[in-house]
């Protein structure tokens, strides 16, 4: 009797232990797709140029030296809209680069499905890199260190997992993603 005692409670515990780590692994879980970000390709009409922002307002940071931009005589992808401003996804030489363009600059119909995300205070558990370009984890903007605070706000999933998070760089809003394994 007491050895069937000493297995109940050992598979109570080991029970508790695998639900609290599918509670850990749900709480990074995206709302909606199954891989977070769903970029889809939308028709611009051509010959436009548009400034490309890493979250939706013109006050986030800009790459590329603060002249990103997308032009719509190149395939650009969308993953939904928040505000007045798309979340794109565009090539450029060295691989892609996610952000948003205003609606307001764009010439024709530019709208899409409200983007859900899950705006939650989450940490990051060790150094690792943040960029706007998830083809690669080798290009980053910036390094965020163990114990800094992000908001995550869903997972993408292409050749690597990531967590889609915002940040900040010397004061300015930016969003990017980091490594999904770097975050709790």
């Amino acid at each position: 009797m007491k050895k069937m005692t000493k297995t109940a409670a050992a598979l109570c515990l080991l029970l508790v232990l695998v639900m609290a780590a599918a509670g850990a692994l749900a709480a990074i879980q995206p709302t909606g797709s199954e891989n977070g970000l769903d970029f889809q390709h939308m028709e611009f009409k051509g010959g436009q140029s548009f400034r490309v922002y890493s979250g939706p307002g013109r006050h986030y940071w800009v790459g590329a030296n603060s002249g990103a931009r997308a032009t719509s005589d190149e395939e650009i992808c969308v993953a939904g809209q928040e505000g007045k401003f798309l979340l794109i996804r565009y090539d450029i030489s060295d691989g892609v680069r996610v952000g948003y363009i205003c609606i307001d600059d764009v010439s024709g119909d530019a709208s899409a499905e409200q983007l859900s995300f899950d705006y939650t205070l989450k940490t990051i558990t060790k150094q690792c890199g943040f960029t706007d370009d998830p083809s690669s984890p080798d290009k980053p903007i910036g390094i965020l260190r163990a114990g800094e605070r992000v908001t995550y706000l869903s997972m993408y999933c292409n050749d690597y997992q990531w967590a889609y998070v915002e940040s900040t760089i010397d004061g300015v809003p930016i969003r990017g993603f980091v490594p999904l394994d770097c975050i709790e």
